[in-house]
């Protein structure tokens, strides 16, 4: 039920509305956070999605409207409770958010969904705030491949972040020990992550089967402990070729 509060080692995970959330809490690090995108996932035919199995979100549409009403509040106020943030808004309705410090690119090659133009091979990465790294350590602001084959993981949500991409993410934008927030956490891929590599999680989830697979994921993850997090090797570099 709504209002479930769940400790999981460094992780605290809340299931309910994150505008009704976040006004509880207190300040984090970073902001890391795949928000729907507003594109109608699953509730359409009309080439937008690759994937023509996907099922729409549970709970709501994933409207323009949705993403301009919903997604962007709960946006503005996760940033005034972090000091820097990393989102991946989809194309459609990116410029619907607050303007960037920074921007960058996740490239994939085996294409991310069907546009109205054709194959769209990457999305784009808004960063918010200051580069928490020195520039000769922070590495480039995209990222090249990153893909998962757990093919058991896209089964779980309509719209999955592989873990390989979210842990990149993660790393870029915190340090070891931070707290990184995610008002859309859906299965809970930046919880994960976030274990595998020394950061504190808090995470809001909204649809309640969504949240216990996050429990679950989170849970396993905590019992495997942490591995430290590699930078691309040279066969997966980075779009900035280093």
């Amino acid at each position: 039920m709504n209002g479930r509060k769940e400790i999981i080692g460094p992780c605290t995970l809340y299931l309910g509305d994150c505008l009704e959330i976040l006004p509880g809490l207190g300040k984090m690090d970073a902001l890391v956070t795949d928000p729907p995108y507003g594109v109608l996932l699953g509730e359409t035919k009309n080439g937008q999605e690759r994937n023509k199995n996907r099922v729409p979100y549970a709970g709501f549409s994933d409207t323009p409207e949705y993403v301009r009403d919903k997604v962007i509040p709960a946006i503005k106020m996760a940033m005034s409770k972090t000091m820097r943030g990393l989102i991946t808004p989809g194309t459609r309705n990116c410029f619907l958010y607050p303007f960037p410090d920074d921007m960058g690119v996740w490239f994939d090659p085996a294409g991310t969904s069907i546009g109205r133009w054709g194959f769209v091979l990457s999305s784009p990465i808004l960063y918010y705030g200051k580069n928490p790294k020195p520039f000769k350590e922070s590495g480039a602001s995209s990222v090249y491949g990153k893909r998962d084959r757990d093919k058991e993981i896209q089964k779980l949500h309509p719209c999955p972040k592989p873990l390989a991409f979210i842990t990149w993410a993660v790393n870029k934008v915190s340090l070891e020990g931070e707290t990184v927030l995610d008002p859309f956490m859906g299965i809970g891929t930046a919880g994960v992550a976030c274990v595998n590599i020394g950061r504190r999680f808090v995470g809001i989830e909204i649809d309640e089967g969504y949240f216990d697979i996050a429990c679950k994921r989170i849970k396993a993850a905590v019992a495997q402990g942490r591995f430290d997090f590699e930078e691309p090797e040279s066969r997966e570099r980075t779009c900035a070729g280093t």
